[in-house]
């Protein structure tokens, strides 16, 4: 499930917060952020704090894990799942 206004906000948090804003435009849907080391543990909470705060969803524990989390599609895919609950 794709959601754009989702998806720009979720995108624009990690190009702010990870990637110093990411200027060359580097971050795409398919971006694999762990496998990069763009998220980890500490980013992974950092950014589940957003999503709750920002966009209203709590993900569920047993949702935070490495397919869920691997690309920026894959975390909006989780947001919106969540949101629809």
């Amino acid at each position: 499930m794709w959601d754009e206004v989702t998806a720009v906000r979720i995108i624009e948090y990690i190009r702010t917060t990870f990637l110093d804003g990411d200027d060359d435009g580097d971050l795409t849907r398919t971006t694999p952020l762990i496998e990069l080391g763009v998220l980890n543990s500490l980013n992974i909470v950092r950014l589940l704090v957003f999503i709750e705060k920002d966009l209203g969803v709590k993900v569920p524990p047993m949702e935070v894990n490495g397919v869920s989390f691997k690309n920026p599609e894959a975390i909006v895919d989780v947001v919106c799942r969540h949101r629809a609950a």
